[in-house]
């Protein structure tokens, strides 16, 4: 298979040609793997923003969603889909505005959650629903 003539290492043809064979086919493999669509489920951190006045402290019921995407393999090796990235900025004004007035929690089911984040635009077409929690509260102090 190899020969060593004059100080150098030589492969012969047919290993040579075993190994552009399995660089090619591994790459078709990745080609055909990371093109095909996947329906993926990610946890997502929560977090508030835009506080009302006079309120600086909010608790949550959850601190983490279970978020569900469908997008082909290529669009998950985005860095949006990184550990680092997986934060939900949820602004607190925005989201009790719909709500009956109540001073100090606010409830609110998946549904209604997934319908705001994708009224806004969290990641377009590849964003599916919120799965768990079933409901989630936000206490304001």
């Amino acid at each position: 298979m190899a020969e060593i003539g004059n100080g150098k290492f030589r492969l012969k043809k047919p290993s040579a040609t075993f190994f552009v064979c399995l660089l090619l086919s591994v790459a078709i493999w990745l080609l055909t793997n990371f093109s095909k669509d996947y329906t993926i489920k990610l946890e997502y951190d929560v977090a508030c923003t835009d506080l009302p006045e006079n309120l600086d402290n909010v608790t949550l019921s959850d601190s983490v969603f279970t978020v569900v995407f469908h997008a082909r393999g290529f669009d998950f090796l985005k860095s949006n889909y990184s550990a680092d990235n997986r934060v939900i900025n949820l602004p607190v004004k925005q989201l009790i505005q719909t709500k009956r007035k109540n001073l100090y929690n606010y409830t609110f089911t998946k549904q209604e959650l997934t319908e705001y984040l994708t009224n806004n635009g969290f990641y377009e077409d590849e964003f599916v629903e919120i799965e768990t929690p079933e409901r989630f509260t936000i206490y304001l102090k």
